[in-house]
Formats: C-alpha cells, sequence, structure tokens
C-alpha cells in the first residue's frame, strides 16, 4: 500500500520534498492517535514503518488499529496480510485490526488470516464542527473542496455556471501545469480559498460556513481515501454530486440525497441541478448521516471494549482524527514506560 501510495505521488513531488518526506516516513513517522496507553491501542495509518513500534514494544501488549489514506486493490489486500501476519508471529502479544473503509476489504484481509471491521476513517470527522446553519443564505450552487491534484479532476465542474472553490496544496500532489489549466477553465468560479493565493487552508469553522451558502457538494475523484470534504458536505446537510469512484465515500451516501454521475462536466452540472430541483431535507440528510456514522463508530468500540470501555470518537483536537505526527520509536518508547 504505502509503496503503491508512494509510486503514484512520486511525479508529483519536488525532489527536495520527495527525499525528505519519504526519509522521515520510512525511519517510522506516522500520523497516530493513542487510545489508551495500557494496555496500549493507537490508531495509525498504514504505511509508516511497522517493524520500528512493534520493535519498540516487543513485550508489550499492543493493539494496532490501521487505516486507510487511499484506495487499495486486492493483490495489495494479499501483501499487505502477508506483513502482517509475519509481524503478529514474531511479536506474540501483538494485536492488528484493519479498519476498511470499503466492505470488500473485509472478507479478503479475513481470507488472509488478517483481523479487520468496517470502519471507515470518515467516522473521525468531528460533527460538532461541520453543522447545518439555518440561517444561512444560499449562493452558490456547487462546491467542491479538494486538493489542487490532477486526482481531484476539476475540470468536471467546468459546465457549473455557479460554481464555489476551496482549493489547497497537499502532500506534494501539486502540478503549476494543472493548476493553470483549472483557472483557466473555472474562472467563472468563485474562488473562495485559492491554493495559488492562499498560504493556508481555511479553518473548519470557514468551511462549514461556505457549506452551508451551497446548495450541493461535489465529489469528482476517481480513486481516493474516503475523502473528508464528502462527509462533511453530508453533515452540513448538502446533498451531493458523486461520479463513480474507489476508496470508500460510497459508504454514507444514499440515492435519495446523492447523484451518482458519469465522467463528464455535462452529466455533472446535470446531476446538481436535479438536486437542486429535489431539494432534499437539509435535516434529514444530516441525521441519516449521523445514524450511518454512529454504526460504524459502535463496532469499532465493540471492538475494544475489553482494553477501552471508555472509548470516545470524536477527539481533539483536530476534526479528522489522527492528526499528530509521530515519531513511532518515541511512541513506543512512552507507550512501553508508561
Amino acid at each position: 500500500m504505502f509503496q503503491h501510495f508512494k509510486n503514484t505521488l512520486r511525479p508529483f513531488l519536488p525532489r527536495n520534498f520527495r527525499s525528505t518526506f519519504w526519509a522521515m516516513k520510512e525511519k517510522g513517522f506516522a500520523h497516530s492517535h493513542v487510545f489508551s496507553s495500557n494496555p496500549a491501542v493507537v490508531y495509525l495509518t498504514w504505511g509508516s514503518d511497522r517493524a520500528v513500534i512493534h520493535g519498540e514494544m516487543a513485550n508489550c501488549r499492543l493493539t494496532l488499529l490501521y487505516l486507510f489514506a487511499w484506495a487499495i486493490t486486492p493483490e495489495e489486500i494479499v501483501t499487505i496480510s502477508q506483513q502482517v501476519r509475519k509481524s503478529l508471529k514474531r511479536y506474540k502479544k501483538h494485536r492488528v485490526v484493519m479498519l476498511c473503509n470499503e466492505l470488500f476489504m473485509i472478507d479478503l484481509f479475513r481470507a488472509q488470516g488478517v483481523e479487520a471491521i468496517f470502519y471507515s476513517s470518515n467516522c473521525c470527522v468531528n460533527e460538532n464542527y461541520f453543522t447545518i446553519d439555518e440561517n444561512a443564505v444560499k449562493k452558490y450552487d456547487a462546491i467542491y473542496n479538494a486538493a489542487m491534484a490532477p486526482y481531484k479532476r476539476h475540470l468536471l465542474a467546468a459546465k457549473i455556471q455557479s460554481l464555489a472553490l476551496i482549493t489547497y496544496r497537499y502532500g506534494g500532489t501539486h502540478q503549476s501545469d494543472y493548476e493553470n489549466e483549472v483557472q483557466a477553465a473555472l474562472a467563472h468560479a468563485v474562488w473562495l480559498v485559492d491554493a495559488h493565493k492562499d498560504s493556508q487552508k481555511a479553518s473548519a469553522a470557514d468551511v462549514a460556513r461556505y457549506y452551508n451558502q451551497t446548495r450541493v457538494g461535489l465529489c469528482l475523484s476517481e480513486s481516493e481515501g474516503a475523502m473528508f470534504a464528502s462527509i462533511e458536505y453530508l453533515l452540513c446537510g448538502l446533498p451531493v454530486v458523486t461520479t463513480r469512484n474507489s476508496g470508500g465515500r460510497d459508504v454514507f451516501f444514499d440515492p435519495e440525497y446523492v447523484e451518482t454521475v458519469d465522467d463528464d462536466p455535462e452529466a455533472v452540472n446535470q446531476g446538481v441541478l436535479n438536486l437542486i430541483a429535489r431539494a432534499p431535507s437539509a435535516s434529514s440528510i444530516r441525521a441519516r448521516t449521523l445514524h450511518k456514522i454512529e454504526e460504524h463508530r459502535q463496532r469499532l468500540r465493540e471492538l475494544l471494549q475489553d482494553d477501552v470501555p471508555q472509548l470516545e470518537i470524536p477527539w481533539q483536537p483536530g476534526t479528522h482524527g489522527p492528526l499528530t505526527y509521530h515519531n513511532l520509536r518515541n511512541l513506543g518508547r512512552t507507550l512501553r514506560q508508561a
């Protein structure tokens, strides 16, 4: 998985960024969150040097909960499972659980002898930040909150006349040629946050405010992770136009308030118009999304009930879960001493 993600991004990364970033990853740095220090329960993204934290906690009880930042294939699941089995054979006191964004992943992991549950990383999004503002005035037909990167396929929004954009540069995926093309094709849009001009990402409060000024949210990538913006739209009561995709955002979608369209600007525009005409209830969208989120969170609570009986989600700081960038060696030492 990590090698696939690394190879996917490599052509987009400046050389100095690539060498620094991947060196840090390969030395055992990862976004992570500690649910419990005794017994140790750590939640982190797959792709870091797993041997680091396994080695530091070799003689201690440790549960590692892995989430996936990107879509993965059945072939990658086989490779990942081999690595997990090898680690568990060596570290007898350790437990590894895969948190799966997509249903198909669960049976494949289990068939390989790896523990897995259906738990979307979108459940980390803090619903207290993203809410409905009943007094907000709708200014735009559609909004797209997405990194300024080719995989986000901004040009599919070109036919939408009343369009708002939130863009940012992320993960070294920025390409100047792509950005220039998007700015030319979407010159008619309102750039609420412009990655070219704005050095900082918008705050959660600002993003929620922009969502509430809009009628429909857009999800236009073909493949990525669970896509945090997709659940943020829903929690703010926005219906969604999406293309067919892999990565897991579909698990919170419902045909009553989501239009799945072809990879075509005309189809995307028509999907927006269809949803505006249907005007699904914002409160119903949010309520049904919260219900689905709770189902996923409850599965995680049940999984950890013996080790973390009072598991609380979402957590602070951050709105999307494990945003703390830990050196896993230092983290392991801290947990071992707890």
